[in-house]
């Protein structure tokens, strides 16, 4: 199922489809005003953690690279620890790998954790 049908982001959160990164960077860029609620430089991500997208890697290590205050993890894994501070904390968490990343934070701590964080999944 998409992600905009599944039960838990249609009761708790805002879920949207956007085809590609350079689309979310298109409609941010023409936007002319960005929400104040939610600050674009504290943004964590989450770049090919599995290590087996080596030219993903190359293609959008420069594009995360470019807001020196984003922090994340390219190429290995986040703990779940990690995953719930950083949705409890950032403005922006930014997943780019295969599937949902659902194995780095399960459904069960998602339900239980405080979530600042705007999620952009792009698995």
């Amino acid at each position: 199922a998409p992600w905009e049908a599944v039960s838990i982001l249609k009761e708790k959160a805002h879920c949207s489809w956007l085809t590609s990164v350079h689309q979310l960077f298109s409609q941010i860029g023409s936007a002319n005003e960005v929400p104040q609620c939610a600050n674009p430089l504290s943004a964590f991500y989450v770049l090919d953690p599995a290590n087996n997208l080596a030219a993903t890697q190359n293609r959008l290590a420069p594009v995360v690279g470019k807001v020196r205050s984003w922090k994340g993890v390219r190429g290995r894994a986040p703990g779940e620890e990690q995953v719930a501070a950083v949705i409890a904390q950032s403005d922006f968490f930014i997943y780019l790998g295969h599937g949902d990343g659902s194995r780095y934070l399960s459904r069960t701590r998602i339900r239980k954790s405080i979530c600042k964080s705007a999620v952009f999944l792009m698995g």
